[in-house]
């Protein structure tokens, strides 16, 4: 992917910042950023040290003029600018301008203490690249797991009257106050969040949990969302320091509603905010089912688009598509904060329906089937464009009045119409595989593709 510099836009003058002064020199390894060699500053025949790169801020500034390039986007750099040359030439103003802002660096800088005292890959532990699982969620209590659902659905459509935010239960919460005092929404979140804390996390370490914990939100769509990643938006507002990118570790979905096969399904490909554009040999398609949790590694490409809506007609009010999204996060989002206790106590008093969840409320994951099904070919008119969300965070309702400057609009995925069972007795999680020629493309919208050409 070319990444051409913008020297010449006299509007961002002034405006740039350096991404150090939220860094510092910690590889951090879930903050995402573009790097850049100067060979001007940083001659290849120098040799004999790393390699100092610089951020997206600094090039287009502090190196202006030189002999830039762009290298990649990656997580877990830092930019090198203060240490080469000259020195940076923005980073006073940066750092004063995290201060005025009040922007709390601690979350960017929270690897390397613990690396400090030897301890390597503390923060980002092993797992199977791409990974994606699915489960059954049962309850261990006198309540059916259908009664739970439809409480939750409930209070989901009551926050979504009060709040289109996402929230924030850390760690560290007080788990009796949780139980006694919180909504059924928020108990469900924290026990997602101990469970995959428990799969993917290492345990309770408490260098690795300091600023761990979950961010959750409802959708309440008569629909779905377009594709997107999952992503600190608030950090991807400060767009003064470069494009800066942070993701949760593991990205969740929970379907709360019994529309079963008539709304539109959960897409995930293996496809992440750094790569290049590319084609994609598969794809897991999840249709909805009540009480079933769709987990996947939080740094990929996802969306539930509409134009998959198995119904040619218009979905009515029964068919709304009722979902609980909880991501998992070694590190808080910027901005995110706790449900308030006021509109907390508004759900748990709001929501007669005859079924209380249980203040102790424990529930057992059974592993759910993933089937593999091969798609070795098909033809040209069997394909559809599903296009990438136009307005900022996955929360945000189709109608409001948003313009997200840092939107993928234009962008689709052009792939075979995935197969959608027809009835909930049939496998509802798939792992699609497609043949030679027959794989999903990222392209522009309406742009025909290197092999069609």
């Amino acid at each position: 992917m070319e990444k051409e510099l913008n020297d010449s836009d006299e509007e961002d003058e002034g405006e740039k910042f350096c991404s150090f002064a939220l860094t510092g020199a910690h590889e951090n390894g879930w903050l995402h950023q573009p790097i850049y060699l100067c060979r001007t500053c940083c001659p290849s025949d120098q040799g004999g040290g790393p390699l100092q790169c610089v951020c997206e801020s600094c090039a287009e500034t502090c190196h202006a003029g030189h002999d830039v390039d762009y290298l990649a986007t990656v997580p877990g750099a830092y930019c090198d600018c203060s240490s080469v040359h000259h020195g940076c030439q923005i980073l006073s103003a940066s750092n004063a301008f995290c201060i005025e802002e009040k922007i709390d660096t601690s979350s960017f800088q929270h690897k390397t203490d613990a690396t400090k005292q030897g301890d390597t890959n503390v923060l980002l532990p092993p797992m199977e690249p791409f990974f994606h699982s699915a489960y059954h969620l049962r309850t261990t209590s006198a309540d059916s797991m259908e009664d739970c659902c439809e409480e939750w659905a409930r209070q989901a459509y009551l926050l979504a009257s009060h709040t289109k935010n996402t929230h924030w239960i850390s760690h560290d919460v007080d788990t009796e106050e949780l139980r006694q005092s919180r909504s059924g929404l928020e108990q469900l979140a924290w026990s997602i969040f101990q469970y995959h804390k428990k799969v993917t996390l290492k345990g309770d370490d408490e260098k690795l949990l300091q600023l761990a914990g979950v961010e959750w939100w409802v959708q309440t769509k008569p629909t779905g969302v377009d594709l997107h990643f999952d992503k600190d938006e608030e950090l991807a507002s400060l767009q003064q320091f470069g494009a800066l990118a942070s993701f949760p570790l593991v990205s969740t979905v929970t379907y709360l509603t019994s529309s079963g096969h008539s709304a539109a399904p959960t897409i995930v490909f293996p496809y992440t905010y750094n790569q290049d554009f590319s084609k994609m040999e598969n794809a897991l398609v999840s249709c909805v089912e009540p009480s079933k949790h769709l987990a996947f590694d939080g740094t990929l490409l996802h969306g539930a688009p509409p134009c998959l809506h198995p119904t040619q007609s218009s979905p009515g009010l029964n068919d709304t598509r009722v979902t609980f999204l909880a991501n998992i996060w070694v590190t808080r989002p910027m901005g995110i904060c706790e449900l308030p206790k006021e509109i907390s106590q508004i759900l748990r008093i709001g929501t007669s329906t005859g079924t209380t969840i249980p203040k102790s409320l424990t529930l057992s994951w059974a592993d759910a089937v993933i089937s593999r099904e091969n798609v070795l070919t098909g033809a040209d008119d069997d394909r559809v464009d599903l296009p990438f969300l136009s307005k900022g965070a996955t929360w945000i309702e189709e109608n409001e009045e948003d313009d997200d400057e840092d939107s993928d609009v234009g962008l689709v995925v052009n792939m075979l119409r995935p197969p959608i069972p027809a009835n909930a007795d049939e496998n509802s999680t798939v792992l699609l595989q497609f043949g030679l020629g027959a794989e999903a493309k990222l392209q522009g919208q309406g742009s025909v593709s290197e092999d069609d050409a």
